[in-house]
């Protein structure tokens, strides 16, 4: 948390006092669209297929973006839209006074507090270590996906350039709106670049980008309050039920694994993991809590949950598992329970999401918060990522003596008479 975020250019700010901006843009929003659209005619001829996509943007905002009328004439507003022969050629001299007034625009822009939503994203890309380059590209992406207006612009400009007008991975696209250089932007898209390692992106395999959308849940908390996004991100940690000496039956390996947790906890080893795996209802996930309490640790699930309690999808559970270990920080009393792990691994058919094992595979080897990984199929796990864990750890459902001494503990627990023979009966 403590890591030095590079500063952003002066002019890029995303601020907009509601998160709804497809609907309301405040001032910071237009612009900030202003800057882009200049940052995209400064650098492009009048007479390219971009210069009529952008000219027709901003006459058909110009309203919203409050540029003077005189800047337009009458057939600009279907540039970009309509054949070039019947909207005329851009005059050089109009060309450079609309770039001198948007330069102008960009200067004049004052500096002002921060809105709810930059402290949102400033407090996510700040706490993802993004700076930058990649802080910018960040911004330009989810302004994309917050921004009706702003996705007509650029799905525009890539039209213009032959292209789909899907947000995909654009490098020298990306270049003309943010003023960067595309080789430069083309590397921090690459899979262990640190947009894409930390999990704030998904590129497909045409390209595609998406945000993890539990970082638009982390933005919105951090722009309504002063939210901790490790805290938001990762909840309450969960609890034991059972008591260390339930699992006894695991014998020395589970032992091991004890030793194995808190040596790497205490000492910052990088890549322990442990695999919990066995058939449903034995304990893997409570053995886990327990394990967890028994040496003084918070175990927190990740992936569990999809972001405003809905399914989480593969790539939702990739990506949280990304950023857990990128909002890590140094605390030392901490474990990650990944449970269904065999999800994230058994191949889809028709799946365009990332392949897993790209960044499971790096994970595994530089993680620095220890995870037990739980599964119900071993077989679902490639020997390249078996070889990666730590541990592996058959959890077998105790015998039956030890089954009746649980429920009767558990109905100790809950104040219910339970005699012996009753408690044989029901661990059969």
């Amino acid at each position: 948390m403590s890591r030095m975020v590079e500063r952003l250019p002066s002019w890029f700010s995303v601020d907009a006092d509601d998160l709804d901006a497809k609907q309301k843009p405040t001032h910071a929003d237009v612009e900030l669209q202003i800057a882009y659209a200049y940052n995209v005619i400064r650098t492009i001829e009048p007479n390219s297929n971009e210069a009529e996509a952008v000219l027709g943007w901003l006459a058909r905002n110009r309203e919203r973006l409050k540029l003077n009328n005189r800047l337009f004439t009458s057939g600009d507003a279907g540039r970009g839209q309509e054949p070039r022969r019947l909207t005329g050629p851009i005059s050089i001299t109009r060309w450079k006074r609309l770039k001198v007034t948007l330069r102008a625009r960009v200067k004049r822009r004052q500096a002002k507090p921060a809105s709810e939503l930059t402290i949102g994203l400033t407090a996510v890309t700040g706490a993802l270590g993004l700076g930058g380059l990649d802080a910018a590209l960040f911004h330009l992406i989810y302004r994309y996906r917050l921004d009706n207006h702003f996705e007509r612009l650029l799905d525009g400009l890539a039209e213009a350039q032959g292209r789909n007008s899907v947000l995909r991975r654009y490098p020298d696209l990306f270049a003309l709106l943010i003023g960067g250089n595309a080789s430069e932007i083309n590397l921090r898209f690459r899979a262990d670049a640190p947009l894409i390692d930390s999990g704030a992106l998904r590129v497909d395999e045409d390209g595609d980008i998406q945000v993890s959308s539990r970082l638009v849940v982390l933005i919105e908390a951090c722009a309504a309050n002063d939210t901790d996004v490790r805290a938001e991100l990762l909840g309450r940690p969960r609890k034991a039920s059972l008591d260390w000496a339930s699992f006894r039956h695991l014998g020395e390996a589970i032992e091991i694994a004890r030793r194995v947790l808190i040596k790497a906890v205490a000492g910052g080893e990088r890549g322990v993991h442990v695999l919990f795996y066995g058939p449903p209802g034995t304990g893997k996930t409570e053995c886990a809590a327990s394990l967890a309490d028994s040496l003084g640790l918070k175990l927190h699930v990740i992936g569990e949950n999809g972001p405003s309690g809905r399914e989480p999808s593969r790539g939702d559970r990739l990506s949280d598992l990304l950023l857990a270990q990128r909002l890590a920080g140094d605390s030392g009393d901490t474990l990650y329970l990944f449970d269904e792990a065999e999800d994230l691994f058994r191949p889809r058919a028709y799946d365009r999401e990332p392949d897993p094992k790209i960044f499971v595979h790096r994970l595994l080897e530089t993680a620095k918060v220890p995870i037990i990984w739980a599964a119900n199929d071993i077989e679902a796990f490639s020997p390249a990522v078996l070889r990666r864990m730590t541990q592996c750890i058959e959890v077998r459902l105790p015998p039956q003596s030890r089954r009746a001494e649980l429920w009767q503990d558990l109905a100790e627990a809950e104040n219910v008479e339970l005699d012996a023979a009753t408690a044989l009966r029901l661990a059969r």
